[in-house]
């Protein structure tokens, strides 16, 4: 981010702080110079810097480049800092040359040539800090990451036509894709191998050159010089010339230095979260195939992973790639993958990490977007076998954060319709069944799950227990593209809602993925009124002794939302079996002032032949938009 992206320290910071990593500026600011990393020179280095740029414009006619510490100087900042410091006229000493550890570099633009001019022609050049955590990792640590993973087979042969027709491994890498993978034969995996690497081949060099297409057409036409200058804007050499080089094996290498070139440009892009990052597009392409790769090529088995995480309590690269193979692990759901990775290393802790997209199907603004733990993303993805796995390893299930604060997570678990398997799952792990907010009942009966209520009941679920909270903003979070903010401001009018109330409100709007599909509102209409009917009567047969009606309260907000709803068939068995009344109010609703402020005129009759009480309802209520026959 700070080299390539070439973005402010209080930007890196700020993008740290998103992907779950609880840093400072100071702290970034001190890693950055522990690495040999240099913001300011001293007025004797600009100085040689002045020297530097007469000289070459003088006598080379060359344009020239100032790059510190891997970034380029600006042309204003140059020109203010060499004009500020520049030695009197008289002076004809030349200026010393900079230490050989100071990462100062004065070459010609990217694009006229590759040569830099300052220091000795055989010495190295570089234009990265030599202590930088990537070039610490090639030297000590990747020779453990090839020895842990098997090599492409033999014979050896060019990958340039297979990269130019990409649909001819469209379907060899759905085979990788599945979560069996592993079980592969040996002859099965060398067919399979170098498809998943020409994918990562694409995807890879598509992120480090910006552009896909770029990148294959380069490929395809083997522009060597063109695509090293490409790599050289991203990738740091660490030795002269390794972009060339590199460039030269992707163009028309053999499969296994194809295989080493492009695990380096990978784990590059990986460790420096230039690839796989969190952003949320539904599908982890990238992911999916970094996991395949692992599997296929054994870099996923235990022992494999071990050696991996010893060398990384040395290495920051190291650590920064385990961290990015357990996300891709977990954006995949490869529970097993997962399961390793937590067992090799123990620093990985489910609860502790975030930045994974948690996008619910049915709740419209419960989202975290990319703030979720690994937890929240596996329950929101049903992953089941990996939520088992996280579990195992300590995540805590009672920490996870709901849409609103007073959801219980088995009321979300519920209404987004998890697998029957899952949520009695969560209950198992400590999942409350019942409390003061919205809870695991309310749910069920709000979306008409028959299975779930019976479930619930049978295991100690309250049937008296009423939602307080703030009902209009909570259930707003409902997504209903069919239904119209009224359907959720009856509920902020009424004092609280139990049990039959959420069972008279079934409303299947609500309950719908965000699509475009459209749909009959009448017959719509005709179907929740009997399912909400069905409700209420399985109420009535099977739980009327264990709930307390005594109050009234527990029929007067049902019948005030069957009004609003015009569910005529539900106010009628209401007042029919319940004796509900037509005049209790609750809140600041009763039946009538419901059925009117929502214009159902065939409530509102039904109502008033109930004896419903036919005052005038106040304006504030009733408003202009009603339906003159229902004033």
């Amino acid at each position: 981010m700070y080299l390539v992206d070439g973005m402010e320290l209080e930007d890196v910071v700020a993008e740290l702080l998103r992907q779950g990593h609880d840093v400072n500026k100071g702290q970034v600011e001190s890693k950055l110079r522990s690495w040999g990393f240099r913001k300011k020179l001293q007025p004797n280095i600009w100085r040689h810097v002045e020297h530097v740029i007469r000289d070459r414009q003088t006598c080379l006619r060359k344009a020239t480049t100032v790059i510190l510490s891997g970034r380029r100087i600006p042309r204003e900042k140059v020109k203010n800092e060499t004009t500020r410091h520049n030695p009197p006229r008289w002076i004809h000493s030349i200026p010393a040359a900079p230490p050989e550890e100071l990462p100062l570099y004065i070459c010609t633009p990217r694009g006229s040539s590759a040569s830099l001019v300052t220091g000795t022609p055989d010495a190295p050049q570089y234009t990265y800090p030599k202590s930088l955590p990537w070039f610490q990792f090639l030297e000590r640590d990747f020779r453990v990451v090839l020895k842990s993973i098997e090599f492409l087979p033999k014979p050896r042969k060019p990958v340039i036509g297979a990269l130019a027709e990409p649909e001819a491994t469209r379907e060899l890498l759905q085979i990788v894709q599945r979560p069996d993978v592993v079980s592969l034969s040996t002859s099965q995996k060398s067919t399979l191998l170098p498809a998943v690497f020409e994918q990562m081949i694409r995807r890879s060099l598509g992120v480090a050159l910006r552009s896909e297409g770029m990148a294959i057409q380069l490929l395809a036409r083997k522009s060597v010089d063109r695509l090293a200058a490409r790599f050289d804007m991203v990738l740091p050499q660490a030795y002269p010339d390794e972009n060339l080089r590199r460039a030269t094996t992707f163009a028309g290498g053999s499969l296994p230095d194809i295989q080493v070139e492009l695990l380096k440009v990978l784990l590059f892009l990986v460790s420096n979260r230039f690839i796989f990052d969190c952003h949320y597009s539904g599908k982890f392409d990238g992911a999916r195939e970094l996991v395949a790769l692992c599997q296929l090529s054994g870099l996923s088995q235990l022992q494999s992973l071990k050696k991996l995480v010893g060398h990384s309590h040395r290495s920051l690269t190291m650590t920064a790639i385990i961290d990015a193979l357990f996300k891709a692990a977990v954006l995949t759901g490869a529970a097993g993958f997962a399961c390793n990775l937590l067992k090799a290393d123990g620093r990985l802790r489910p609860d502790e990490m975030s930045g994974f997209p948690v996008i619910y199907k049915r709740i419209n603004r419960g989202g975290f977007g990319t703030g979720g733990t690994p937890v929240e993303f596996a329950l929101t993805k049903r992953y089941e076998s990996l939520i088992t796995v996280l579990v195992d390893a300590g995540a805590k299930l009672r920490s996870y954060r709901v849409p609103c604060e007073d959801w219980s997570l088995l009321a979300v678990a519920i209404y987004e319709d998890f697998p029957c398997t899952l949520t009695q799952f969560l209950r198992q792990n400590g999942a409350r069944i019942n409390g003061s907010g919205f809870e695991a009942l309310h749910a069920a009966f709000i979306t008409g799950n028959l299975h779930h209520i019976e479930r619930l009941v049978a295991q100690g679920a309250d049937l008296n227990l009423r939602y307080r909270g703030p009902l209009a903003n909570s259930m707003s979070v409902l997504y209903s593209p069919f239904a119209t903010s009224d359907y959720f401001e009856v509920l902020r009018h009424v004092e609280d809602v139990g049990c039959l109330g959420f069972a008279a409100s079934f409303h299947s709007a609500t309950m719908v993925t965000k699509s475009k599909k459209t749909v009959d509102l009448r017959e719509s209409f005709a179907k929740d009124q009997d399912k909400a009917l069905e409700l209420c009567r399985l109420i009535h047969s099977k739980y009327r002794s264990k709930m307390d009606f005594s109050d009234g309260r527990m029929t007067a907000d049902a019948m005030i939302i069957a009004s609003a709803r015009g569910y005529t068939k539900v106010i009628a068995f209401l007042y029919d079996k319940f004796s509900a009344s037509v005049n209790t109010p609750s809140g600041h609703l009763s039946p009538l002032y419901a059925a009117v402020r929502w214009n159902q005129v065939e409530a509102v009759q039904l109502l008033l032949r109930l004896g419903a009480h036919s005052c005038p309802p106040t304006a504030s209520l009733v408003g202009a938009r009603c339906n003159r026959n229902c004033q």
